[in-house]
């Protein structure tokens, strides 16, 4: 489940129209529809105007709800499973470079790590996010991991142990 479905399911949990939420999050009922049907990505103020709106915390919204998935991070701007994000976390080790451009695109908007910010949730995580770089996009874990195999083989192969044919 991505941002905007938590968005809706949590709205209607509060029997809370769009209307209503997208006034309280000082968005327009429009552009919380097209979040919550996936049809445009939602910027990190968004996610916390609307959080804000539904009474929830940024944690709560961006949290997985299958049983042992645990938090989402964002990282750069992306939201990642927890899984993924040590898989990035790993690659970017290898390469000193915590915004490697080959990973991430020719898109990527280049920023040192100190641009980083690391916003402590109530339990003790952390949520990573870019202000440079605002959109979030959910990836899984199939895909970093996909990419890095494209990638560099040998990263592959030390963050999971063995080269997947196919």
């Amino acid at each position: 489940m991505d941002i905007g479905q938590r968005m809706k399911q949590i709205r209607k949990e509060k029997r809370m129209t769009q209307e209503e939420t997208a006034d309280r999050a000082g968005v327009t009922a429009v552009s919380l529809s097209r979040w919550e049907n996936g049809e445009r990505n939602q910027t990190f103020q968004d996610v916390e105007k609307v959080a804000r709106a539904l009474g929830v915390t940024m944690e709560e919204l961006t949290r997985e709800q299958k049983p042992g998935t645990g938090l989402r991070k964002i990282i750069d701007g992306k939201l990642y499973d927890t899984a993924s994000a040590r898989i990035i976390f790993e690659f970017r080790r290898k390469y000193q470079d915590p915004l490697n451009p080959l990973f991430f695109g020719e898109n990527m908007v280049r920023n040192v790590w100190e641009d980083v910010q690391y916003l402590k949730t109530i339990r003790g995580t952390y949520l990573y996010y870019c202000p440079k770089r605002k959109e979030l996009e959910v990836v899984t874990e199939k895909q970093v991991a996909d990419t890095i195999r494209k990638l560099d083989a040998d990263a592959y192969i030390r963050i999971f142990g063995d080269v997947e044919e196919g």
